[in-house]
């Protein structure tokens, strides 16, 4: 179990679990643990007092998933894509016109 400082507040408590859920997939527990604090600190640091919008990331998986149909289109699997992406045929056809 992770040790966050009684001091912090909830959001902060928060992000420091997600990050270091997010590092112990990459290093060992200790080592996650102690970066995801550091990194949380900073983040206290750098913006107390403000508020942060964070945006949904919904454009950015669009955009991906955009690229994604692009790169595994081969010029006549529309019917294709679309189940394998769950979107219509029409939907398949409008995003390979915008992304070409």
């Amino acid at each position: 179990m992770m040790q966050i400082p009684g001091h912090y507040p909830p959001i902060l408590a928060d992000i420091a679990h997600l990050l270091r859920a997010r590092l112990e997939q990459h290093l060992p527990d200790t080592t996650a643990e102690t970066l995801a604090v550091a990194c949380t600190e900073d983040l206290g640091l750098t913006f107390s007092g403000c508020q942060i919008y964070i945006p949904k990331q919904d454009a950015m998986k669009r955009a991906q998933r955009d690229q994604a149909i692009w790169k595994d289109f081969t010029g006549h699997n529309h019917a294709e894509l679309a189940h394998r992406y769950k979107l219509s045929v029409t939907q398949i056809y409008d995003i390979l016109a915008r992304v070409r």
